[in-house]
C-alpha cells in the first residue's frame, strides 16, 4: 500500500528535494546553536530558539527557524527502539553534530532529572558509539548469508560491495576528529550549558526537548543522516535477503516484526512477512510517511491524496479524481503516529443534489416580522454537508472526522447507550457513503438506524414538548429514504402528506368522523399525545415525556396511555374544542389488530412530530 502510494512522491522528489521539508514543522522546545571554536557564553538571543507550537513564531525568528528546519530533520531518530544510547534511550539526536534530550530528563532542571554523571557517562558512550558507526552496518548483513560474512575478509568485501561510500565516510580521519571536538565540547561545557538553559527556562518555560546543534556544512548532517538510517532502516534483520545483488530488508515504517510479537507473522505463507524491498525504496517510503503525518496533522478530516497528486503545495485531494484515503492516529504506547486505516477509491466522488425537505411543514417564529414562516427546501451538493447534518440531527454531533473508530461516551440526557450502539453498528456504513461514496451498505439500514434514533432521542433527550430539532430529524430521515429509493420511502411521504390534508377538514367537522386506516390512526394518536402532554403546566418538563407513548405495543396500550394522561389534564380543555373532541373520538372509537411495528411506530412518531392539527395558533413559537 505505501509502497504504491510513494512512487509518484519519489519522482516529485528527483525533481524538488525540498519537497520532504515543504510541510516539516519543528517540535515544542528549545534549539540552540553552537560554534566549536567559542565559548558557551557564546549562546544567546541570536542563537536559541523556543518553540511552542501552540503559539505563532515571531517574524524575526524566521531565519533562525529555517536555521534550524533542515538539520533537525538530518538529527531525528527512526523511534526509540533505534536511538544511539540503547538500551537508555536518553539521548534522542541520531549524528555527532546534534545532541538531543528531553526537558524533564536534563539535570537541574528537568522534573525526572539525570543525575549530571550518569548523563555524562551516557554522552561520552553515545560519541564512542557514532564513532564506530561501521559496526551496525554489519546488522545489514542476511542471514542466509551470515556465517560466511562473519569472517574478517569476507566482512570487508561484504562493506566494500554494498557500502563502499558510506564506510569510507565513517572511516574517514577529518569526522573522527569532528566527533572527537564535538564530544570533547559537550562533556567539558555541559554543566555550564546547562545552567544556561536553566536560566533561560525561568524566564520563559521551556517545554517539549533540549536540542542542540553544532555550525557545520548541511552536507555533513545529510551524510550522518544517511549512515544513521541505512542500517536502521529495515524492522529486524532476520528477514534480511540478498537477491539479484542487492539487499531487501522489511521495512521499518508502521510495521512491527520481532520475537516479542511472532503472531504478527504471516504464519500460513511461505514468505512470513508482507513484502521486502531495497535500502533506497524504503527510505523514499520513510519520507514519504513522514510527509503524511505532517500533512495529516493540519487536516480537520479524513486525509485523501489523489492518485496522481503532484506535491505542488496545492490540496492533495480534488473532487473529481480517483484518491486514496488514509487515517493515522498516534498510538498510546509508542506515541507515534500509525496507519490505521487505509483503502484506494478508484471511482470518482461526484457532488451530490441531496434535496432536505420539509416534509412536516415544520414552522419557525420570525422576530423581524412577527409571524411563524415554514422552514425552506434545501439542496445539499457535498458529502460532506450531508454528514454534518446526520452527525447533528441523529448522533448529537459526533459524527466527525474519522469515526470508524470513535467510540462515543454516554452522556445522560444527550447521548445514550442505546444510541452508542446505533452508532457502533451504523459508523462503518456512512463512512463508506460520506468519504468513498459506496452506497451499498447505507441503504440496507438508513431507514432502521434513523427511525430508532429519533425514537430514542424523544424518549430520553429531549426536554419536555421541545422537539423542533428532532422534527428536523424525521424531515432528514423521510429525505434519506427518497434520495436513496428506499422501498416504501417515497409512499410514506405521499401518505403524510394525504394524511395532514386531510385531517384538517376532518377535526373541523361538526358530524361524526373516523379514522379511514391504520396509518391514520396512528399519526393521530402521536398528535393527541402531543396534545396532551402540551397541556402540562409544570415549569421544568421532564425528559422523555412522551416515552410512554412510544414503549406500547399495541393500539389497546396506546388508547390506555392516552386516557390516563387525558384524566390529568383534562380540565385544561375546553368541552367546545371540536378538534379535540373529533380527534378523541376517531383515536378512541378505532379497532385494529395491527402491532406497532417498524410502519405504524413511524407513523406515530410523525403524529408526535409534524405541525399539531389541534393547536391553536398564537403569535410566538409552538415549542
Amino acid at each position: 500500500m505505501l509502497k504504491d502510494m510513494t512512487e509518484s512522491f519519489k519522482k516529485a522528489v528527483e525533481k524538488d528535494k525540498s519537497i520532504i521539508l515543504d510541510n516539516y514543522a519543528l517540535r515544542d522546545g528549545i534549539y540552540i546553536k553552537l560554534d566549536a571554536k567559542k565559548p558557551v557564553e557564546q549562546i544567546d538571543k541570536d542563537r536559541y530558539l523556543i518553540v511552542d507550537t501552540k503559539e505563532e513564531l515571531s517574524p524575526e525568528k524566521i531565519e533562525l527557524y529555517n536555521w534550524f528546519k533542515e538539520k533537525d530533520y538530518c538529527s531525528q531518530i527512526l523511534n526509540t527502539n533505534k536511538a544511539i544510547d540503547l538500551p537508555a534511550k536518553k539521548i534522542l539526536s541520531s549524528n555527532y553534530l546534534s545532541y538531543f534530550i528531553q526537558k524533564d530528563r536534563l539535570p537541574r532542571v528537568g522534573k525526572n532529572e539525570l543525575p549530571i554523571e550518569e548523563l555524562k557517562e551516557l554522552t561520552e558512550k553515545y560519541y564512542i558509539r557514532l564513532e564506530n558507526a561501521e559496526n551496525y552496518f554489519e546488522e545489514l548483513i542476511p542471514a542466509d548469508i551470515e556465517f560466511e560474512v562473519k569472517k574478517e575478509e569476507a566482512l570487508e568485501d561484504f562493506l566494500q560491495t554494498y557500502y563502499y561510500e558510506e564506510v569510507t565516510y565513517i572511516r574517514d580521519d577529518e569526522r573522527k576528529q569532528s566527533i572527537e571536538i564535538c564530544k570533547n565540547y559537550m562533556l567539558n561545557n555541559i554543566e555550564e550549558i546547562i545552567d544556561i538553559i536553566k536560566e533561560i527556562d525561568e524566564q520563559y518555560k521551556i517545554k517539549g526537548y533540549i536540542k542542540i546543534f553544532f555550525e557545520e556544512d548541511i552536507e555533513k548532517y545529510r551524510k550522518e543522516q544517511k549512515i544513521y538510517i541505512l542500517p536502521r532502516i529495515y524492522n529486524v534483520k532476520d528477514y534480511n535477503v540478498l537477491l539479484s545483488n542487492e539487499i531487501l530488508g522489511l521495512p521499518i515504517c508502521d510495521m512491527t516484526t520481532n520475537n516479542k510479537k511472532p503472531y504478527l507473522l504471516l504464519k500460513t505463507m511461505k514468505c512470513t512477512v508482507p513484502y521486502r524491498d531495497t535500502t533506497e525504496n524504503v527510505e523514499a517510503t520513510k519520507n514519504y510517511y513522514e510527509w503524511m503525518i505532517n500533512e495529516i496533522k493540519e487536516e480537520k478530516d479524513v486525509f485523501k491524496i489523489g492518485y496522481d497528486y503532484e506535491f505542488s503545495g496545492g490540496k492533495t485531494y480534488i473532487q473529481e479524481d480517483p484518491f486514496y484515503i488514509v487515517n493515522m492516529e498516534m498510538s498510546k504506547s509508542t506515541k507515534k503516529y500509525e496507519i490505521v486505516d487505509f483503502d484506494n477509491a478508484p471511482t470518482l466522488l461526484s457532488n451530490i443534489n441531496f434535496k432536505f425537505e420539509n416534509i412536516l411543514r415544520i414552522k419557525f417564529y420570525d422576530k423581524d416580522k412577527n409571524l411563524d414562516k415554514y422552514e425552506e427546501d434545501r439542496i445539499i451538493d457535498k458529502l460532506s454537508g450531508l454528514q454534518y447534518l446526520v452527525s447533528q440531527y441523529f448522533f448529537k454531533g459526533k459524527m466527525k472526522g474519522y469515526f470508524k473508530s470513535v467510540e462515543p461516551d454516554v452522556e445522560n440526557n444527550k447521548f445514550t447507550y442505546p444510541m452508542k450502539i446505533l452508532f457502533m453498528e451504523s459508523r462503518d456504513s456512512f463512512f463508506d457513503f460520506f468519504h468513498k461514496g459506496i452506497d451499498t451498505n447505507i441503504k440496507k439500514i438508513i431507514d432502521e438506524v434513523t427511525l430508532r434514533s429519533i425514537e430514542e432521542q424523544i424518549k430520553s433527550t429531549v426536554e419536555g414538548t421541545r422537539l423542533l430539532n428532532i422534527k428536523r430529524a424525521y424531515n432528514l430521515r423521510l429525505s434519506l429514504l427518497k434520495y436513496f429509493k428506499i422501498e416504501g420511502g417515497e409512499e410514506m411521504v405521499s401518505k403524510l402528506e394525504d394524511i395532514i390534508d386531510g385531517l384538517k377538514a376532518k377535526i373541523d367537522t361538526k358530524g361524526m368522523v373516523y379514522c379511514d386506516s391504520d396509518e391514520e390512526f396512528y399519526f393521530m394518536a402521536g398528535q393527541l399525545a402531543y396534545y396532551l402532554i402540551y397541556q402540562s403546566e409544570a415549569s421544568n418538563k421532564n425528559f422523555g415525556m412522551f416515552e410512554p407513548f412510544l414503549l406500547v405495543k399495541n393500539s389497546n396500550q396506546l388508547k390506555r396511555r392516552l386516557e390516563e394522561v387525558f384524566e390529568t389534564y383534562s380540565h385544561k380543555i375546553s368541552i367546545d374544542n371540536i378538534k379535540f373532541k373529533n380527534t378523541m373520538a376517531m383515536v378512541m372509537g378505532y379497532e385494529t389488530q395491527t402491532k406497532i411495528t417498524h410502519e405504524m411506530k413511524d407513523f406515530l412518531i410523525a403524529g408526535i412530530l409534524s405541525n399539531n392539527l389541534l393547536y391553536e395558533k398564537k403569535n410566538g413559537r409552538e415549542d
